[in-house]
């Protein structure tokens, strides 16, 4: 556990990797590719943002 978990604060980093990417997944099937995405969250290695393009981000932050 994190010695900050009792601190206020957001979420980021790799706790946030599999939440951002099913998040991509459902606004591209509902947006049926017709707006760009940016693809966030927990973004760390060529794999991670390959997986985003895939998942049908524009961008990746």
């Amino acid at each position: 556990k994190s010695e900050h978990r009792n601190e206020t604060g957001g979420l980021s980093g790799r706790p946030l990797k599999e939440k951002a990417l099913q998040t991509l997944r459902l606004f591209r099937q509902h947006t049926q590719g017709q707006v760009p995405l940016i693809g966030v969250g927990g973004i760390e290695t060529v794999d991670d943002i390959v997986e985003r393009m895939k998942a049908g981000a524009s961008l990746v932050q």
